[in-house]
């Protein structure tokens, strides 16, 4: 059997990047632990895992699945060593299977900020990683464009697999009219601070819009709320089954993170494997990632009540299902066999 090693990068606390990781393993592997290779990869540790005893007694057998956001690797997003470590690792290990999952490519920023310098830096380690796999994919089609712009030649080989749900995946579902006329928004996506007026703006627009009779906030508590017309749940920090049985209950979800990001918003997949309807604050009736209005989301100027939600539900699930957790690991075992394969020729 074609196992999985997955090297992901350091976490000091909860990491979105670590469960797709955990998921994946657990998936891949029966949920036996003893194949569930997951190892965390830093400039300290990279010595150590290139010798790892495992690599030598199943080497024909392992695929090694590098989980990329450069943040995770070097604080300013291009660990030049990961390139070094990689050459190495592949020099010494020629057999064995490669693939980079690129969660996070490159920044952009204004020119005053560090992220417009270090820019071609970031871009250079990314054309880098992607030579030296046997294959590369990633999250959402704004990530494959810079992929594109880092290294167009391999352009043909990206692979773009929409993130899955980490709060988990129902097996049956709430029709959307039995639900409450509840707004689920996570407040991680705040970064520690108290949301703008113009942010409420929004929230009062679709509220009224969709006739939302409350608003529930899932994670840090907010220190200070406006004064709004309905009534705004702090629910806190919740376990993963609180928060998947929240969004069962739950009719409306709140996407407000950016359209060209969603396919890689663990936020995003977590509404849409729970048939959360997600409203998005744009004008746009087409997103990238194959999402269309009114069909798998809903926008502000759109009217719910002269929609059939159901439908609009089943076409999110739909959209859902082609990287659902089973879906992405087939991608992934599918790559690995097939990478096997034909380094055995």
């Amino acid at each position: 059997m074609n196992e999985l090693f997955q090297f992901i990068p350091p976490s000091k606390g909860a990491c979105g990047l670590e469960d797709y990781a955990k998921h994946l393993a657990s998936m891949c592997s029966g949920h036996n632990d003893a194949r569930n290779h997951r190892h965390f990869l830093s400039a300290e540790t990279s010595g150590s895992m290139i010798n790892l005893p495992c690599f030598n007694q199943m080497e024909r057998q392992q695929t090694v699945v590098l989980h990329y956001s450069g943040y995770g690797y070097s604080k300013r997003g291009a660990p030049l060593w990961l390139v070094r470590f990689m050459r190495l690792f592949r020099g010494k290990h020629a057999g064995m299977p490669w693939i980079t999952m690129f969660h996070e490519v490159a920044a952009s920023g204004p020119v005053y900020t560090s992220a417009f310098w270090t820019r071609p830096l970031q871009l250079w380690v990314a054309r880098c990683l992607q030579q030296l796999s046997d294959a590369v994919f990633t999250n959402c089609s704004m990530n494959m464009d810079i992929l594109r712009e880092a290294s167009a030649k391999v352009a043909g080989d990206i692979r773009l697999i929409p993130v899955f749900s980490n709060f988990g995946e129902p097996a049956t579902l709430v029709p959307v009219r039995d639900r409450q006329s509840q707004l689920v928004i996570f407040t991680s996506n705040f970064g520690g601070r108290n949301p703008t007026g113009e942010f409420w703006q929004g929230v009062v627009q679709a509220v009224a819009q969709h006739h939302v009779a409350k608003v529930v906030l899932i994670g840090r508590p907010l220190s200070r709320l406006p004064e709004l017309p309905f009534p705004v749940m702090n629910a806190g920090f919740l376990e993963t089954g609180q928060v998947s049985e929240m969004l069962g209950q739950s009719r409306f979800g709140y996407a407000f993170f950016g359209p060209k990001l969603l396919g890689k918003s663990g936020i995003f997949a977590a509404f849409a494997a729970h048939g959360v309807i997600p409203l998005i604050p744009v004008g746009d009736a087409h997103l990238p990632d194959g999402l269309t209005a009114r069909t798998h989301y809903l926008r502000s100027c759109d009217d719910s009540t002269a929609l059939e939600l159901d439908a609009l539900q089943a076409g999110l699930l739909t959209w859902y299902r082609h990287h659902d957790l089973k879906s992405t690991a087939d991608i992934y075992l599918a790559a690995a066999d097939r990478l096997q394969r034909k380094n055995r020729l």
